[in-house]
């Protein structure tokens, strides 16, 4: 009989364990469907500032006091820019910016980096960020928010261009991934009467180009 009732306990912890971890599990996914943008702040702070490490810039371009004595021997303008980048994630992180903003804010610093990336020459990293660009405004409203479809259109027609680009230059990209997003966009702006504003203007003739290619 003793042993039995010691392995009670035990085994009801199991099972609160197992049903918390489905719970823990549950929530991760809600939050996810919730809210790309909202994903830990220290993992995108990581991820963001990994695209600043190994930096090779041209040295020559800088004077002499730009130089950093920094023991990495990033110039300065690197080192900067990763300073200024760690501020804006610990201000979104802390609370500092109204969700919206933190969105918007996210948002441009992958749109910078993927410009940053692209002047580097490293086209497909500049890709996934632009990428991340329009994905961190996916819950911003923009499929009701005129303002708010305005910056995501912007978004989308830098994503969109970098890969046209891309294919122009013979670097690889396709056109089919691009048709179903530009398409989506355009839609939204059918359906909620956005087709006077330049942003549905420009998704629609982005949407032609696409079709041309991917047809």
């Amino acid at each position: 009989g003793g042993g039995e009732a010691g392995a009670d306990p035990t085994g009801a912890k199991w099972i609160q364990d197992a049903a918390s971890w489905e719970q823990e599990d549950a929530a991760v996914e809600d939050e996810e469907e919730e809210s790309w943008a909202d994903m830990k702040m220290g993992d995108l702070a990581a991820d963001m500032l990994a695209a600043f490490s190994g930096i090779d810039l041209p040295t020559i371009s800088y004077a002499a006091k730009t130089e950093s004595a920094h023991p990495s021997g990033m110039p300065r303008v690197a080192l900067q820019l990763e300073a200024a980048l760690e501020q804006v994630l610990v201000r979104s992180a802390t609370g500092g910016s109204g969700g919206e903003r933190k969105v918007q804010e996210t948002s441009q610093i992958w749109a910078m980096l993927g410009e940053y990336k692209s002047i580097l020459g490293e086209y497909e990293e500049a890709t996934d960020a632009r990428l991340k660009s329009v994905r961190a405004l996916d819950s911003s409203g923009w499929r009701k928010d005129f303002d708010s479809y305005e910056d995501y259109a912007a978004v989308t027609k830098v994503m969109v261009e970098g890969v046209l680009n891309d294919i122009e230059a013979g670097r690889g990209g396709s056109a089919d991934s691009l048709r179903l997003h530009v398409k989506s966009v355009v839609k939204v702006g059918e359906k909620q009467g956005f087709e006077e504003s330049d942003a549905y203007a420009q998704m629609s003739s982005l949407l032609e180009k696409v079709n041309a290619l991917s047809s």
